[in-house]
């Protein structure tokens, strides 16, 4: 397991956590197979589609796009979105041919 030593800044973070103490952070086992490391944010994904962020909301909102939120914030998994863009790949000549 991997664990960093992290110092909080500028606020209380957490119920008995002040500012300024030191804090020892471990990550746990879907760290170590990299899962943080292949989610996206809305803007990469924005930026990897060429389309604004309130366009990629509006896509997960309409169940179009596959994310996960995490708290107040969506991420997306690199590889579902590769999945994705090739499924839209993949209709488009059968809708072009109609």
């Amino acid at each position: 397991m991997k664990c960093v030593n992290w110092i909080g800044l500028g606020r209380k973070l957490k119920k008995g956590i002040n500012a300024g103490q030191k804090l020892k952070v471990c990550l746990g086992t879907a760290d170590k197979t990299g899962v943080m490391e292949q989610l996206m944010t809305v803007r990469e994904v924005g930026a990897l589609l060429r389309i604004t962020p309130q366009t990629i909301y509006k896509m997960v909102e309409e169940r179009s796009l596959p994310g996960v939120r995490v708290g107040k914030q969506w991420r997306f998994e690199r590889e579902k979105i590769r999945v994705w863009i090739s499924d839209q790949t993949d209709k488009l000549p059968q809708e072009l041919s109609q």
